[in-house]
């Protein structure tokens, strides 16, 4: 975790000042593309989400993310990116497991369940 920060206005003023640099809602050029969230199996339905990350692609260690409330319940499909091929999952529905990416399914534990992910190299 890089910091941790409220903002009254949105995600990306939090995101500004937890880390004290300015950003903006969009892709910055300083980050890393690590994984994309999909509405739907196969990658359908476009991506609900997509995370970026501050210190390069994943290696053994990789990244930990928490979802929003409203795109944990609609993730059924994801792709990693940058060297991002294992996610440990944690679900809304109390089970974890891991998957190897790209995930064409997540399976009935994770389906529209998505809470935490820990994306990384294995």
């Amino acid at each position: 975790m890089l910091g941790r920060a409220c903002a009254p206005g949105s995600a990306a003023d939090a995101l500004a000042r937890a880390d004290h640099r300015p950003r903006t809602p969009g892709r910055p050029a300083d980050r890393t593309l690590l994984l994309e969230e999909y509405n739907d199996t196969d990658y359908g339905g476009g991506v609900v989400y997509s995370f970026y990350g501050d210190a390069g692609g994943c290696d053994s260690t990789g990244y930990h993310l928490v979802n929003y409330f409203e795109v944990a319940l609609n993730v059924s499909s994801m792709k990693g990116y940058h060297n991002c091929n294992t996610v440990h999952l944690w679900s809304t529905l109390g089970k974890e497991g891991t998957l190897g990416l790209p995930a064409s399914y997540l399976g009935p534990d994770f389906n529209d369940a998505v809470r935490d992910l820990q994306v990384f190299h294995s």
